[in-house]
């Protein structure tokens, strides 16, 4: 007596890599996406009040995007490594370093953008999501 079995575990696992090579591009694709249009936004609202003013457009063109893989994870990446940046976003009362005091208020640019880009973003990721899944809903 003899028992045979026969499997399509080869197969089915050439399957998932395939489905999670498309869903880490996919998902990459869409975080790059929306760092661009935030990136966009900070810029469009640190030209000018109730954002700060663009006197030189030097803090504007810091405004920089990256998007990096580490792992499993990727990360989208909007800021500015210019000195004045916390202070405009976030105000600034108080002596400096140099001893000159300061009663700035804030110019938020940053966290509007985001606040306005993070539902469209969460919609097209989820809409990602659903094409991988082949349009079905949650079983």
């Amino acid at each position: 007596m003899s028992i045979r079995v026969f499997t399509n575990a080869r197969a089915v696992g050439a399957e998932f890599t395939a489905a999670a090579v498309a869903a880490d591009s996919s998902v990459r694709k869409t975080i790059a996406h929306h760092a661009m249009l935030l990136q966009t936004k900070v810029k469009s609202k640190a030209s000018g009040r109730p954002g700060p003013r663009a006197v030189t457009g030097d803090y504007r063109r810091s405004i920089s995007r990256r998007v990096s893989t580490h792992g499993p994870m990727t990360v989208g990446q909007v800021g500015t490594n210019s000195p004045q940046g916390r202070r405009l976003e976030m105000g600034f009362t108080g002596t400096d370093s140099l001893g000159r005091y300061y009663d700035q208020p804030p110019y938020p640019h940053f966290g509007p953008a985001l606040d306005e880009i993070q539902k469209p973003f969460l919609g097209d990721l989820a809409d990602t999501v659903q094409d991988l899944l082949g349009g079905r809903g949650p079983a």
